[in-house]
């Protein structure tokens, strides 16, 4: 059995939409973990240039985990599509109804495909031996 790294990615095939499984030792790395999945799934590119990192702060609530995650990456895509800020570095506190979010961002330049928005499709974060898991549906 091959071993995979305690936090990341990987695409899942889907029919229609965008798929995404991710993995993470606790709430933080897989909140994580999914955005730089969305990011990577959108193919995303920076501007070669950079000025200094912006930094980005956001408070949310939710209902519970999944609805943060949801929320959560619905929040990083309104920064993509309304500022084109990417983060890249985040620092994230979880509790059972509200995250908060501090870090750095940078311009993107482009982008490969759009994603409207994270579904609340199927979505369920599991436990695992090695910890979470959450397979999340982009609506394109």
């Amino acid at each position: 059995m091959p071993l995979t790294p305690k936090n990341g990615f990987s695409e899942v095939k889907h029919t229609a939409d965008l798929e995404l499984k991710a993995w993470g030792q606790d709430l933080p790395s897989l909140f994580e973990q999914a955005a730089q999945g969305m990011y990577h799934l959108m193919g995303m590119a920076f501007a070669k240039e950079q000025p200094e990192p912006i930094p980005l702060t956001f408070h949310i609530a939710g209902i519970d985990y999944e609805d943060l995650l949801v929320t959560f990456l619905a929040e990083l895509l309104y920064l993509l599509d309304e500022k084109q800020l990417a983060f890249t570095s985040l620092n994230l506190e979880i509790s059972e109804n509200a995250l908060k979010c501090q870090g750095s961002g940078s311009l993107i330049v482009s982008r490969e495909r759009g994603i409207k928005a994270a579904t609340y499709h199927n979505i369920k974060i599991l436990k695992t031996k090695n910890g979470l898991e959450v397979n999340i549906v982009f609506d394109i």
